[in-house]
């Protein structure tokens, strides 16, 4: 469990980057509430970031949980 907050970490300052790199400072993030995702973001392209990075983090979290 230790490793996915240190994977969480390191999408989280790769979503920063590419944020910066890319949109030129949009921002764009991933909350769950609950079972529910939600994404935000400046833009389409920032919404779409965060939902693929959101998902990433959540298969990551459900493999770890089935060791």
């Amino acid at each position: 469990m230790r490793r996915i907050g240190y994977a969480l970490i390191a999408l989280g300052f790769v979503a920063l980057i590419v944020g910066v790199i890319m949109a030129g400072g949009e921002f764009g993030g991933f909350v769950m509430i609950g079972p529910i995702p939600v994404a935000f973001g400046s833009s389409p392209q920032m919404i779409i970031i965060a939902m693929c990075l959101g998902l990433t983090i959540m298969l990551l979290y459900i493999i770890a949980w089935r060791r």
